[in-house]
């Protein structure tokens, strides 16, 4: 298991939050294809912000709960990072109209 000290690594955080915000992207341009108002760059910014903190928000709670393989760089960690990022996403999106 790893230390909770995992989560304050530069590059764990990076590599999560680079990967949530790839996820949040395509999430809402599947999920929300139409979407007016929240397009353009502005609306890409804010997917890409949503999608890094629902992926560090997943990998951290399944650190938190200590679920084994959280905290690393594997299968665990990587489904952790979705659906944090699918729900931060889909909550937000779905809030603002």
């Amino acid at each position: 298991m790893p230390p909770l000290n995992q989560l304050f690594d530069p590059t764990f955080l990076a590599i999560w939050a680079a990967f949530g915000c790839v996820v949040g992207i395509i999430a809402r341009k599947i999920m929300f294809p139409r979407r007016r108002g929240g397009g353009g760059f502005g609306g890409l910014i804010q997917t890409s912000i949503l999608g890094m903190l629902g992926s560090l928000v997943g990998v951290a709670a399944g650190v938190l709960l200590r679920l084994p393989g959280a905290g690393e760089l594997g299968l665990i960690s990587l489904v952790l990072a979705v659906v944090g990022t699918l729900l931060v996403v889909i909550i937000v999106t779905k809030f603002q109209g």
